[in-house]
């Protein structure tokens, strides 16, 4: 299997169960996902088990080069789109980060590395200045754009 970056990515023994209609056996570290039927493990592997799946499957993980990696779960029995950093950090490191007004942060500014060890949960302050001293938001630091503040001068 190929990932977008080029390099070969491996396939789990449970994917492949899961491919060839064996049934999936869900790994001892991974957690319920709050008002979800469906489990996350701290890889970011999204398992699911119901009416049309009893034998269980792994859901697929969309990569977007413009976009953080993403994964389909029933969360109050709806269908929706979620980031996987998102799901880790709510289900591993900070449950109800979200109503503490926190977000998650990647320490090394890759939106496409979701390991735990890379996750951490902050202010939106911190992640701001964070990302501007390493230069991944090239202009914006506390609401200001810089041609504006220069232009303000």
């Amino acid at each position: 299997m190929k990932h977008e970056s080029g390099k070969y990515k491996a396939v789990t023994e449970n994917k492949i169960k899961a491919l060839s209609g064996y049934g999936v056996k869900l790994p001892l570290d991974a957690v319920q996902i709050t008002n979800s039927s469906d489990f996350i493990d701290p890889r970011g592997n999204v398992y699911s088990f119901g009416v049309n799946n009893p034998q269980g499957i792994i859901r697929k993980i969309y990569y977007r080069p413009d976009s953080y990696p993403q994964v389909s779960v029933y969360i109050n029995g709806e269908s929706v789109t979620r980031d996987i950093h998102h799901l880790l950090a709510d289900t591993f490191i900070y449950p109800g980060y979200v109503s503490h007004g926190l977000c998650v942060l990647h320490k090394d500014n890759n939106k496409h590395n979701f390991s735990l060890d890379n996750l951490s949960v902050d202010t939106y302050s911190k992640n701001n200045r964070d990302a501007y001293k390493d230069g991944v938001n090239q202009g914006n630091i506390n609401g200001i754009i810089k041609t504006e503040r220069n232009q303000n001068r």
